[in-house]
């Protein structure tokens, strides 16, 4: 269904933040040598949480539970961020590479769905999807 006359549009044609937006978006990158052969390096991230739609109400209307939803991405999901690290070892002409990603194994929000309770068919509880914590990594590159 497309927009016609009087049809004001999605969120009632006011503006909404894109589902992509990133308000704030910081990346710390640092190396240090620890020897000829080795050296360490970190990245640490932190943004906002992606704008996210969350029910409002739920009511039932001839024996169905229908859910109404606030403005479109007017809530955030909560703030992203983890810590990668890498030790890197020079071996002839490539390297190799050890890291972690997500050292501290933190559970970043990729979604928030809403269900109803199990234990209890009036209440509804808020489900976190989070894809990664904590992921070991190895690598070897070489120059020719």
């Amino acid at each position: 269904a497309g927009e016609g006359p009087g049809d004001p549009g999605i969120n009632g044609g006011n503006y909404y933040p894109s589902p992509y937006d990133k308000t704030h978006d910081v990346s710390v990158v640092g190396f240090y040598p620890l020897s000829r052969k080795w050296t360490v390096g970190g990245t640490f991230v932190l943004s906002s949480g992606l704008p996210a739609t969350y029910p409002v109400s739920r009511y039932q209307y001839n024996g169905l539970v229908l859910v109404e939803y606030g403005p479109r991405n007017a809530a955030r999901l909560p703030n992203y961020h983890r810590l990668d690290i890498t030790f890197t070892r020079a071996s002839g002409r490539g390297q190799w590479q050890f890291g972690v990603f997500n050292l501290y194994n933190r559970f970043n929000a990729q979604s928030i769905s809403f269900q109803q309770a199990e234990s209890n068919p009036l209440l509804v509880e808020a489900v976190q999807t989070s894809i990664f914590g904590i992921v070991p990594s190895v690598s070897y590159s070489f120059r020719f």
